[in-house]
């Protein structure tokens, strides 16, 4: 159960990396990710990882700004 659970986190952090465009390799470092693949469909991400043996997998959303800044 608890593998289960921090394999979830694990893929719910490497998708919000990518999502926020960020460096990955620090996540899958610290999560100890051992194997992922990343899907992108229109704007939804989904990740599925490996971590110790367990797969999970996330989706997040490509949020982008629609207002300027000032309004």
């Amino acid at each position: 159960m608890v593998d289960s659970q921090r394999a979830t986190i694990a893929a719910e952090a490497l998708a919000l990396a990518i999502a926020q465009q960020r460096d990955t390799s620090t996540v899958i470092a610290d999560h100890d990710i051992t194997d992922h693949s990343v899907i992108t469909v229109a704007d939804t991400i989904t990740v599925r990882i490996t971590r110790n043996g367990v797969a999970a997998r996330a989706t997040a959303t490509l949020h982008r700004r629609t207002l300027e800044s000032g309004q």
